[in-house]
């Protein structure tokens, strides 16, 4: 999927119920309201379609990787329960946080690494 500049978004994947959260968390920030969407797999013959397993960060300039990044590494510490997601970059390049309360700066700025290399890459 490509957003209308014709690039491909970051995807985030988890638990369905994380995501939702997530998804909350996300519409209260002002950088990132209007650039995420939940994604849920098709559904199947006879079914009524699934929960969703991916949001999608719609990327682009003005600085959405450094918002999207602070707001993840805020939301993973303010979290009382295990947390499991995978961020994928357009790149295919991912990586994974874990954990409860989360307070790895490594991560979070490889992940800031990581976004900001898009723009040189574009």
């Amino acid at each position: 999927m490509t957003n209308q500049s014709g690039e491909a978004p970051i995807q985030i994947s988890g638990n369905p119920t994380d995501l939702i959260q997530l998804m909350e968390w996300f519409r209260h920030d002002n950088a990132l309201r209007g650039r995420i969407q939940l994604q849920a797999p098709p559904a199947q013959d006879g079914q009524m379609g699934g929960l969703a397993d991916v949001l999608l960060v719609a990327v682009g300039s003005g600085g959405i990787g450094t918002a999207l990044v602070a707001s993840l590494k805020a939301w993973f510490a303010n979290r009382n329960s295990d947390v499991n997601l995978k961020v994928t970059l357009p790149t295919g390049a991912e990586i994974s946080v874990e954990g409860k309360r989360v307070k790895q700066d490594k991560i979070f700025s490889n992940m800031q690494t990581m976004i900001d290399s898009l723009d040189t890459t574009a």
